[in-house]
């Protein structure tokens, strides 16, 4: 067996083991993956995007935004403005405030829109927790960020809007996700305080480029999962992990790329037929996509007293349509009301599935498994202590 027969990214986690699961119903769950199979991709009419750093930075963040603005011109022909937020300026998230309205049509316009935040430089999280971008002498707050484009009930003027956040700074991956209709997702550099504005070391928005042009040409549109997917693998693959963060939403955002560029589709192939169409509107990052050889492994908690709970949950997921399917790999019964199960699915599916259900990530798999069956257990021993192991069974 060869060591590059199984590629096991360990270190690569999305999130932290400790973060606390609630135990969810089947029905529930099944409701909930039901309305991430009906959803359709948002068709925008305006997409804009915002690209901002402090001006007193010391990472080359200006150099990366105009690495990142060179990206949306080549491949998606995305308008964009960029912001050096002055070292003299006493309210710095007034003036972010301005340019991310300034780029928005108004409210009454009523029609799909695409918002995109793109930061780069330092980013830090107080003794309290809380999440900021700059320096300690300036910087604008998560929280200002978070009650102005995510948090519709403090804005009314984005309502409606879908917000795409490019972080490349530390910590950028710790803001934690809510739930809701508007796709809000963000591609960032790290979730944890690591070097990844190190002077010495490639950016974040480097590799994001490396990445976005290793996917393959004769696609209509880039999905955030596709283009996260891509940052996976070498030779971009990053020293630090990156993150992606679904806040809300029911679909991936797709990019659309620029008529004639290098990863669009000819114009002939995407008119083909009406049907063709409709395919695409519904998920048009899907009609292209080669079938994906980065598998995830991850545990959920169900609800549930019986065995046959487990059998009605496998039975939702047989019924998915393909790019929802995923494999029941092993379950436990972890008190007399819940079990924890250990499900493998591709990549396409993991980011679907954890749009509306809580999933904890155990490993990502890259490269084909070596084994008929099931991945061995013995590196999850921790996820079976007090439980007691499952077989699961047709039933005749």
């Amino acid at each position: 067996m060869s060591s590059s027969d199984l590629n096991v990214l360990s270190d690569r986690s999305i999130c932290r083991w400790t973060r606390p699961q609630e135990g969810q119903d089947v029905p529930d769950l099944r409701a909930s993956l039901q309305k991430t199979i009906e959803a359709r991709d948002n068709q925008y009419v305006n997409i804009r995007a915002v690209l901002f750093y402090f001006e007193d930075d010391n990472t080359n963040a200006a150099q990366d935004a105009r690495t990142f603005s060179h990206l949306l011109d080549d491949v998606f022909e995305i308008q964009w403005q960029e912001v050096c937020l002055q070292s003299s300026d006493r309210f710095p998230e007034n003036t972010f405030k301005e340019h991310v309205k300034g780029a928005l049509l108004p409210p009454d316009a009523l029609c799909p829109q695409l918002l995109i935040v793109y930061y780069a430089g330092h980013g830090w999280v107080t003794e309290g927790g809380d999440f900021r971008l700059g320096t300690e002498k300036r910087f604008i707050q998560w929280t200002f960020i978070k009650n102005e484009l995510i948090d519709t009930s403090m804005s009314h003027d984005m309502t409606g809007i879908d917000v795409l956040y490019v972080l490349d700074c530390c910590y950028g991956g710790t803001a934690k996700p809510t739930r809701g209709l508007r796709a809000i997702q963000a591609l960032a550099a790290s979730e944890f305080e690591t070097n990844v504005r190190s002077r010495n070391q490639i950016s974040f928005t480097r590799n994001l480029r490396t990445a976005i042009y290793g996917i393959k040409a004769g696609q209509q549109g880039l999905s955030i999962i596709s283009i996260f997917e891509r940052l996976q693998r070498p030779p971009n693959t990053p020293s630090v992990t990156p993150t992606m963060t679904t806040f809300s939403g029911l679909y991936p955002i797709v990019l659309p790329l620029k008529k004639g560029g290098r990863h669009a589709t000819s114009s002939s192939s995407s008119s083909s037929s009406p049907q063709s169409s409709q395919t695409l509107r519904r998920h048009s990052w899907l009609s292209t996509q080669s079938p994906s050889d980065i598998h995830v492994l991850v545990d959920l908690v169900i609800n549930g007293e019986a065995e046959e709970d487990i059998y009605s949950f496998h039975q939702t997921v047989q019924a998915f349509p393909p790019h929802m399917h995923a494999t029941i790999v092993n379950a436990w019964r972890t008190s007399q009301q819940s079990f924890v199960v250990l499900l493998e699915m591709s990549w396409e599916t993991w980011a679907l599935w954890s749009m509306t259900v809580d999933l904890r990530v155990c490993r990502i798999l890259a490269g084909q498994s070596v084994f008929s069956a099931q991945a061995p257990l013995s590196d999850f021993e921790d996820l079976s202590v007090n439980a007691s192991p499952l077989v699961l069974r047709e039933k005749q």
